[in-house]
């Protein structure tokens, strides 16, 4: 068994340990112990949390066997198979366990199977559409017939989370589906992954145009608590002109794939291609994105719908942008000290309700216990110490799991794909604990790539 370098062993527990600590200075000085302790000022995920959390994560990176890494991803792709075709009955208006008719009528198009809102739906689906989606790219095992099974199996799971995110009408989904491939492009190592990442891109195609033929061709039963048109992708997948794009898509990347497949005696030019065609698309897409943004910000661009994905106010993204405004302004006000270790965990409602309570209620009309954006709740909450701590954390450990040798880039991807999604999301519970304990699993001692170990 091969061993971890000390700094891949040490360096991302000892960011942990200064999170840790960094969090516990507010509980002595900030006057909200209790809450701080508790997080009952928010989504519960306060200091006795994350020591849970940090507890789990210790103990499954240094007891874990291969055994119960091939069951823990077992059972995450199946509890997210249960969830996916639960939200996606929920989707259809069948309520398969009375969850939706037990909600206030006028919040049941907001909520979706038990993750409950459709934004932490669609975290937790992201997740799950990485996992499955990095395994049916970097499944390596010699057994031939094994790689068939189970490819197929992962394929037939990517197109079910798929259509799930689609259906969650969440638009965090299009930011987790971007986030997804662009990743996974990144770190395809040779021609087989290439071909099986358009493979990827094939069935995400697939499924806008089932959804197409679900809805337009089939009128298929839809939820009456639904609006089809307020989530971007499904959206633009009942659209006909996309339907048609979808087909004439998948039918060019097969011809791609088939003539990339001709081509694997000359592996390293096409990789060298590839690369180069990476870095390209990666600085025209950037440029381009940033002179919309200029242009929308500058009332340089008329089409509305444009502008309601790229123009920064206080009603972008669902008043996020109000609440991110008021947020860096309440932090800029904060004393040196809580600049840097924050106003205490689940503590941003507190601080927000005893300072801006009447400006939320009159511009918003309601009040935020979170900034819906992880990375602001965690500077705010925990300082510059503890947000940076936090993510180098995250950050490294996907670093070092994707550099290394002896591990696989399954969890690493997941959990960059769910920090690009957590920009616009609440970090709670029932995502967190995926998180901890997919960074604890690129932690673990084992020498084989969870990618080679055949789930039972």
């Amino acid at each position: 068994m091969n061993k971890q370098p000390w700094r891949d062993r040490i360096l991302p527990d000892l960011f942990l340990c200064v999170f840790l600590v960094s969090t516990m200075i507010p509980l002595l000085f900030s006057g909200n112990a209790k809450m701080i302790w508790t997080g009952a000022g928010g989504r519960y995920q306060g200091l006795k949390m994350w020591l849970f959390y940090a507890a789990a994560y210790l103990m499954i990176r240094h007891t874990v066997s291969e055994k119960s890494i091939r069951l823990c991803i077992c059972f995450m792709l199946l509890g997210g198979g249960i969830s996916a075709v639960w939200g996606i009955a929920d989707f259809a208006g069948i309520d398969p366990m009375g969850w939706i008719a037990a909600i206030k009528e006028s919040q049941r198009g907001m909520f979706v199977s038990s993750y409950g809102n459709i934004n932490t739906y669609t975290a937790a689906m992201t997740l799950f559409m990485a996992i499955a989606g990095v395994l049916s790219v970097q499944n390596r095992t010699a057994d031939k017939d094994y790689k068939r099974i189970f490819k197929l199996v992962y394929r037939t799971l990517f197109f079910l989370f798929c259509i799930a995110m689609i259906t969650g009408l969440s638009d965090n989904a299009a930011i987790g589906i971007l986030a997804f491939f662009a990743i996974t492009a990144f770190i395809c190592r040779d021609i087989t992954e290439i071909l099986a990442l358009f493979r990827l891109v094939q069935i995400l195609l697939l499924a806008g145009a089932t959804l197409f033929c679900y809805v337009n061709l089939f009128s298929g039963p839809v939820s009456p608590y639904i609006n089809i048109q307020s989530g971007i992708l499904l959206a633009l997948a009942l659209k006909k002109e996309i339907f048609q794009c979808c087909i004439c898509i998948i039918v060019w990347l097969e011809m791609v794939r088939q003539i990339l497949h001709r081509m694997r005696t000359q592996e390293k030019r096409v990789l060298r291609l590839w690369r180069g065609l990476l870095i390209g698309t990666t600085i025209c897409c950037g440029l381009c994105v940033i002179e919309i943004l200029i242009l929308a910000n500058t009332g340089h661009v008329a089409s509305e719908a444009i502008q309601k994905y790229t123009r920064f106010n206080d009603q972008w993204g669902t008043w996020r942008g109000f609440v991110w405004r008021i947020a860096a302004e309440e932090y800029a006000n904060l004393p040196i000290w809580q600049k840097l270790f924050g106003t205490g965990l689940e503590t941003f409602g507190i601080v927000m309700k005893s300072t801006r309570y009447d400006e939320m209620l009159s511009v918003a009309g309601q009040v935020f216990d979170s900034p819906h954006n992880e990375i602001l709740q965690y500077l705010f909450t925990s300082g510059m110490i503890g947000c940076f701590s936090l993510y180098a954390w995250y950050i490294l450990t996907c670093i070092y799991a994707i550099r290394s040798q002896d591990k696989s880039a399954v969890c690493a991807v997941a959990v960059l794909v769910y920090i690009c999604v957590s920009f616009v999301n609440i970090s709670v519970p029932m995502t967190q604990v995926y998180i901890i304990v997919l960074v604890a699993l690129m932690g673990q001692k084992s020498a084989r790539p969870i990618s080679d170990l055949k789930v039972p």
